[in-house]
């Protein structure tokens, strides 16, 4: 992963914005299952 000043270092944009939307897209849902990427 890459780490831009420790102010992100688990995801792959720095972008809050963008971050959040891509931790949804990345990160599995509860019971394990993926969220819907129509959301």
């Amino acid at each position: 992963m890459l780490s831009f000043g420790g102010l992100v270092d688990t995801d792959l944009c720095a972008t809050p914005g963008l971050d959040a939307k891509l931790r949804a897209r990345m990160v599995p849902g509860p019971g394990g299952k993926p969220p819907p990427e129509d959301a």
